[in-house]
């Protein structure tokens, strides 16, 4: 007995990109067998990130540490240090719908444009 499972596509990715993608290898590899093929990876991330810098007042307070805001980069910083290790980001995005639970972290989103990322990066 066999069975078929289906697996769904992680959050944040598009299906008809990926299967186009996926089919348009394919094809390649079908039609050039003798050629050298290379499969790009990729490595996925997650993290809380801010606008502009933090001030000590939040950086060095434990609730808003333990929020994850404490010790959140500044995005261009967070950009830099990616690519600084070798590394380009190909997508990036801003996940709006989370939501931060305590009046001071959620007061740290509006002042620092504190918010929820993630991105795609790839060895260069």
């Amino acid at each position: 007995m066999t069975s078929t499972a289906t697996a769904s596509a992680p959050s944040g990715v598009d299906r008809d990109d990926l299967e186009a993608r996926v089919k348009s290898m394919y094809r390649e590899v079908a039609e050039t067998p003798e050629a050298d093929f290379h499969f790009e990876m990729g490595r996925a991330l997650a993290d809380i990130v801010t606008e502009s810098p933090l001030p000590e007042s939040v950086s060095c307070n434990a609730t808003l540490w333990a929020a994850c805001i404490g010790g959140a980069s500044q995005e261009d910083d967070y950009r830099a240090a990616i690519e600084a290790a070798g590394l380009a980001v190909r997508t990036f995005r801003e996940h709006p719908e989370y939501r931060f639970l305590t009046e001071s972290a959620r007061g740290a989103c509006e002042k620092w444009g504190v918010k929820s990322i993630s991105l795609l990066a790839v060895k260069t």
